[in-house]
């Protein structure tokens, strides 16, 4: 099928690493030495946890991980194409990657995830520089084509390389969607929903655990629909049952709920469980019903507030965060402020915005009245000015507050901070804390200052 996205290496390279002698280095499928291994990877925590199943292969199989790409043998590239902006920052990525391999004799470049799974024909041809492309899950493949086959196999099965501080680890429960909705092209990538089994996942769950792990994420394309696939019995609410059964677990933490799918039922559930952190990832996309008819929602505006007023009601301190998108074929000025006049009343904890990006093979690509991009972007900019205003006000009824936190570490500028249980790492704010922890120690802050979406504290005695 030809391609909407074109994928071209010209005009591409933002950066270039910096030059280094020339070494011999034992070639690809020669172990004379440690082959050491560089991981880039893109995308979100469903990527991450690709490439840490593929990092723990190639470590139980004789490779060394490595943090500096200077220090390495052989560059990962495990890339993202879910829309236009992650796969230009994939050919970006590529592009520097082969310059990085230029610059000292025997440097391998590989390249995994979902750009070749869509797009390999396409990557082979522009970038034979790469010395192999492994399609979205592909593990044993790129093992294969990095270390000699005669290093023996792992005894370990599904080994997992921490790419996250190991205080909080994600576990992917399933992988694909069988929700269509008009806009998304991660089942044509990543195919049909699938489920892993219960017992696989506790089993995971408990290493993890061992391993150091306080707070486990879980995360799927949607966890709702958890084991609806498998011939044993297990959904959602089981496999929670069960993980909160873990000792070294402190929290427990669900990101991607389908909307249409939560019900009282799962809000009670972590009502009562104090290990479920009462946090609610809950993408509504948007609010209008016309475009959430276009959109294949399944799920209208009556609906979508009944949802939010049951889990305000059950958990009235839960915490919920939305993700919403600008600029979907037939957003009209009317729909466009029916959608910020409800993040202005609904006051979200937490909210991301991006806007629509037309992928063929979608039922929307084909859509008519398509929003210039330049709208769109002005939108998403207009949403996110209300939601800063309405963050900093909920943060500043935070202050004197006490929260258990758990502490992340430093940032680039040495400051310490952390979360509590009604923010999630990486996509939300920070707890900067004035006092001394290490990483991963819980800890009780008392609130003194609040920013937009940062707050600051101080570690106060346990009561």
């Amino acid at each position: 099928m030809k391609t909407a996205f074109k994928i071209n290496r010209h005009g591409r390279l933002r950066s270039r690493p910096t030059t280094t002698k020339d070494e011999n280095i034992s070639p690809q499928g020669s172990i004379n030495s440690v082959f050491k291994i560089k991981f880039v990877n893109l995308g979100c925590s469903k990527n991450l946890v690709d490439s840490e199943r593929m990092a723990g292969m190639l470590k139980e199989a004789g490779g060394q991980i490595v943090e500096d790409a200077e220090e390495a043998d052989g560059l990962v590239v495990n890339t993202c194409s879910f829309i236009e902006a992650a796969r230009a920052e994939a050919v970006d990525t590529i592009l520097s990657g082969a310059v990085w391999k230029k610059h000292r004799k025997g440097r391998k470049l590989f390249v995994a995830g979902c750009l070749p799974q869509r797009y390999d024909a396409e990557l082979k041809k522009e970038f034979p520089e790469a010395d192999g492309y492994f399609g979205a899950g592909d593990y044993s493949g790129l093992v294969k084509a990095i270390i000699d086959s005669s290093v023996r196999p792992s005894a370990v099965q599904n080994p997992r390389y921490a790419f996250t501080p190991k205080h909080y680890r994600y576990l992917r429960i399933a992988d694909g969607c069988d929700r269509n909705c008009a806009y998304c092209a991660i089942p044509a990538i990543r195919g049909k929903y699938h489920s892993q089994s219960i017992a696989g996942l506790v089993t995971e769950a408990r290493s993890l655990a061992e391993e150091g792990a306080k707070e486990l994420i879980i995360i799927a394309q949607e966890i709702n629909s958890y084991g609806a696939d498998l011939t044993e019995e297990a959904d959602l609410m089981l496999l929670l049952r069960q993980l909160v059964k873990i000792d070294g677990l402190r929290w427990i933490r669900m990101l991607y709920l389908h909307p249409p799918l939560v019900e009282n039922s799962l809000v009670e559930l972590i009502a009562g469980e104090k290990k479920i952190c009462p946090y609610f990832d809950f993408p509504i996309e948007h609010i209008n019903d016309k475009i959430l008819r276009r959109m294949g929602r399944k799920i209208n505006r009556r609906e979508i507030e009944a949802k939010l007023k049951m889990i305000k009601s059950l958990l009235p301190q839960a915490a919920i965060r939305t993700s919403l998108m600008t600029g979907f074929p037939g957003e009209g000025e009317d729909e466009f402020a029916e959608l910020l006049d409800f993040v202005a009343e609904e006051w979200f904890d937490h909210l991301g915005v991006f806007t629509y990006s037309p992928e063929e093979g979608t039922s929307a690509f084909y859509f008519p009245n398509r929003i210039p991009q330049e709208t769109a972007q002005f939108r998403l900019e207009a949403i996110m000015d209300l939601q800063c205003s309405i963050s900093a006000k909920k943060n500043q009824a935070k202050i004197g507050k006490v929260y258990d936190v758990i502490v992340d570490g430093n940032d680039e500028e040495g400051a310490l901070y952390g979360r509590n249980q009604f923010i999630a790492p990486e996509i939300d704010g920070k707890i900067f804390i004035q006092g001394s922890a290490d990483a991963g120690e819980l800890v009780r802050v008392k609130i003194r200052s609040a920013g937009d979406y940062d707050l600051l504290g101080e570690i106060v005695k346990q009561d």
